[in-house]
């Protein structure tokens, strides 16, 4: 920064060859108060001279913020790029191991629904067992509600332990009420 100078003030003006006796007279007069008044008021409140001082301050500041925006952009966008690059490479990381977990999680629900599948068999199995011992037949009606009668004596056995083991063929629950009722052997 240079050393503060003395601030230099001019004004430029139009001069005419006046004589002595105009310029030392009234409107010499009235010319040197008019300027004295606008350098006055300069002083006052314009601070040209402060303003002149400061304008190499304030341009050093506006680029310094400049530089300083600049820098702090650049190195918000340096942490996001390292940030993305850090998660690519966990996730490149632990895709083998997340594959791993996907395919145990999914043999486990496999497993559970063969399971649940063989109970819904030995289930079959004793409630058919049951029925055989008290010579009861099982009558669904259309909303799937299941009745009981005595089963005649030559009855088909045999085809309803066949019905009743094949996935599917018992009757599915619905929302109708008035429907009428059906035999497993007549439908």
């Amino acid at each position: 920064m240079p050393e503060k100078e003395t601030t230099l003030r001019r004004i430029v003006a139009r001069v005419r060859c006046m004589l002595p006796k105009d310029w030392l007279g009234r409107a010499g007069k009235r010319f040197r108060q008019t300027t004295t008044a606008i350098s006055d008021f300069s002083e006052q409140h314009i601070r040209l001279g402060e303003k002149v001082d400061a304008a190499p301050e304030l341009a050093w500041r506006a680029l310094q913020g400049a530089a300083s925006e600049k820098y702090a952009r650049a190195l918000k966008d340096y942490a996001e790029e390292e940030k993305d690059k850090l998660d690519s490479e966990l996730k490149r990381r632990t895709l083998e191991s997340n594959a791993r977990q996907a395919k145990a999680t999914a043999d486990k629900l496999e497993s559970e629904a063969r399971i649940a599948q063989l109970n819904e068999m030995d289930a079959r199995l004793a409630f058919f067992d049951k029925l055989r011992q008290r010579n009861a037949v099982p009558i669904w009606d259309d909303q799937g509600n299941m009745t009981f009668a005595r089963a005649p004596k030559d009855y088909d056995w045999d085809g309803l332990q066949d019905r009743m083991l094949r996935p599917g063929e018992l009757p599915k629950l619905n929302e109708r009420s008035d429907a009428p009722i059906k035999e497993p052997g007549n439908a």
